[in-house]
């Protein structure tokens, strides 16, 4: 029996191991297609980004459970003052506090694929109101 418990979770364990290299790999290959090496970056995009302690701060504070979280961009502050504040809140607590949908949902009673829903939402709308501030700029 002893025998059997033993093949039982060494199988197990190989399991978890491939499901970890599985994970490792998918992961490497979303950041190949979706992260940019700041070497990589044009000139002039990197300094639009680059803050330094003398940078004058002219985006916003938001303020998500306790935490004072500092926006540099002016344009992205501007945009998330446009969100609704639940979605404001998901977008804010997703990226700059680095919580994943369950923790945020756990946090604020909902699931975790409503959070995900409404993350994705609030994503597309800062996407298109960036593109509509975007296009007015160039006018």
């Amino acid at each position: 029996m002893t025998e059997k418990i033993a093949h039982q979770f060494d199988a197990y364990c190989k399991r978890v191991l491939q499901n970890e290299k599985i994970d490792y790999y998918r992961q490497k290959q979303y950041r190949m297609h979706h992260e940019v090496f700041l070497s990589d970056l044009e000139e002039g995009l990197l300094e639009k980004y680059l803050v330094t302690n003398d940078t004058y701060m002219l985006g916003d504070i938001f303020h998500v459970l306790g935490h004072e979280i500092k926006v540099y961009d002016e344009c992205l502050a501007k945009v998330l003052h446009q969100l609704p504040e639940k979605k404001r809140t998901v977008i804010l607590m997703s990226f700059y506090l680095g919580m994943s949908d369950a923790e945020i949902g756990r946090i604020l009673g909902r699931a975790g694929s409503s959070i995900h829903t409404r993350r994705v939402s609030a994503l597309s709308m800062l996407r298109k109101l960036m593109e509509e501030r975007w296009h007015g700029a160039g006018q």
